[in-house]
């Protein structure tokens, strides 16, 4: 099922998105999703996205495309899991046609180490 919620880490606040289901749920998905990063008021989100059992269909490509646009004016950082094989190829490709830098990553964990790095002191 498709989620889009705040969620803490080690004290930040992110965005985190799965989005796993139906077309109709992962656009509606997209949606709850904009609106959550419209509502914060922050130009400093840093967003985690899932999309490990996704469907990449044309109608979900194009939600994405716009969910990046549109999506750009809030997100500081993005880090992406459950990419696979040529999904990550493909990924990247898409990153650099839409000019967003999404961080593809193994894991979740590795996925938050990206977008809140341990500072040493």
């Amino acid at each position: 099922m498709a989620l889009a919620e705040w969620r803490d880490h080690r004290g930040n606040r992110y965005l985190y998105i799965n989005h796993a289901g139906t077309e109709l749920e992962t656009l509606e998905n997209i949606e709850r999703a904009l609106e959550l990063l419209r509502q914060s008021g922050s130009h400093d989100v840093p967003l985690l996205g899932n999309i490990t059992g996704a469907f990449g269909t044309d109608a979900v490509m194009e939600g994405i495309r716009r969910f990046a646009r549109e999506s750009d004016p809030f997100v500081s950082r993005r880090a992406v899991v459950g990419l696979r094989g040529i999904q990550k190829v493909l990924f990247l490709t898409f990153n650099t046609l839409l000019r967003v830098h999404s961080a593809p990553r193994a894991t979740e964990a590795e996925a938050l180490e990206y977008l809140f790095p341990e500072r040493s002191s």
